[in-house]
């Protein structure tokens, strides 16, 4: 046999080969394919409920901000539909600052019914709103534990003009220095305020902004996300402080406990890791390594209770900050100044402060909020044991 059969011949043997290895493959890539699609309908139906339509009407017509970018559109409009998240069981909503902004009512679909909702608070700062539906529901947004992945899957999910749900599959592409994440596909109109999901149908994001044609103008053609601790942490904050100005400090701290020299445990405070410049701790004097340990007339023990008192206070608000500095007590006097933001989007009036008594009833509000959330985890528990007793043999 000379070398040009040769060469044919094992040409053949190839072909024949790898065309074994495609066809014997088949069956399995269509039934990978199958279990995927069942895998994202399973998800679909688990993380729809969580997602609503949010209708924004304003008194008079206004150009609502374009989803990409800074400029408005063209033609002024008196309503604009978007997406929020379910966030609780007692109907707080969160959505898009950009949505809700210089609106007087709201409209939220929800369960095949439309219902009003009100304006609890903003955050101007990470262009946030939450709305308030009266109400209890079973079934809303559950927050994973874990931040996005870089290069996972991942399914972003919004209500689009029509009040139509609209998945779109896509990939975690990256982190900025703004801890915002970046994900691959297109912001449909309605999509912002929407969530995405992993595919365990846990909130790993917020749909924040985007571009609607992919790639035009040189930028980001995929979706930008806020991640979803950022996202609860604002919620909370907005829930605690209503729409009040939610006041700014300029520290990150952790908490540590109070040990004396013999040992013991005296209390607990906060120690100051972070001041930023040209804050009003900064102002005032705070610096890395301070303990704080009074924050105007409550006490401070944990991080949590310093950012919701920092938050109550609100902008423009003068607050003693006691605080240990080695061995000394000592007491610093900081004016509270609201979030500064860089987005010109985000600019504008000021909300009108609460007054104390206001603050007073955000606080206990929030105190009732934690109070039911406690107690339908105390339920949920009694019901898991009951039901085991009865499933039990």
């Amino acid at each position: 046999m000379n070398k040009a059969a040769k060469d044919k011949k094992t040409a053949m043997s190839l072909a024949v080969f790898f065309s074994f290895l495609i066809l014997s493959g088949t069956a399995g890539f269509g039934q990978s394919l199958s279990a995927l699609d069942q895998e994202l309908s399973q998800v679909i139906d688990r993380v729809a409920p969580g997602v609503v339509t949010v209708e924004a009407r304003a008194p008079q017509p206004q150009a609502p901000l374009f989803p990409g970018r800074s400029t408005t559109a063209a033609e002024p409009v008196t309503a604009v539909v978007g997406s929020g998240l379910l966030l609780d069981s007692i109907g707080h909503i969160l959505t898009v600052l950009n949505l809700v902004d210089g609106c007087s009512e709201f409209i939220v679909e929800i369960d095949n019914r439309t219902v009003k909702a009100t304006l609890v608070g903003i955050d101007r700062r990470l262009n946030l709103a939450v709305l308030k539906i009266e109400g209890l529901y079973r079934q809303y947004v559950e927050m994973s534990p874990f931040p996005p992945f870089v290069g996972r899957m991942a399914l972003a999910y919004g209500r689009v003009i029509g009040r139509t749900g609209y998945p779109t599959i896509g990939i975690i592409g990256g982190r900025r220095s703004d801890e915002y994440y970046l994900m691959s596909g297109s912001v449909l109109p309605g999509l912002l305020g929407g969530g995405v999901f992993d595919l365990g149908g846990r909130l790993i994001g917020m749909i924040s902004s985007g571009s609607i044609d992919n790639y035009s103008d040189n930028q980001w053609g995929g979706i930008v996300m806020l991640p979803a601790s950022v996202v609860y942490a604002a919620a909370d904050k907005i829930i605690c402080c209503g729409g009040n100005e939610a006041g700014y400090l300029g520290v990150k701290t952790s908490s540590i406990e109070l040990i004396s020299a013999r040992g013991r445990i005296m209390g607990e405070a906060v120690v100051i890791t972070t001041v930023e410049p040209k804050s009003p701790a900064a102002v005032a004097g705070l610096r890395i390594g301070d303990i704080i340990t009074r924050f105007g007339d409550n006490k401070v023990t944990t991080d949590r209770e310093l950012q919701r008192l920092v938050a109550l206070n609100g902008a423009d608000k003068i607050v003693n900050v006691e605080f240990i500095r080695g061995r000394h007590s000592r007491t610093a006097e900081a004016r509270l100044t609201a979030f500064p933001t860089s987005d010109p989007r985000l600019d504008g009036p000021a909300r009108r402060p609460k007054s104390d008594r206001e603050a007073i009833d955000s606080y206990r509000l929030q105190a009732r909020v934690d109070s039911i959330r406690s107690e339908l985890n105390r339920l949920q528990k009694e019901l898991e044991k009951f039901l085991n007793r009865v499933q039990a043999p």
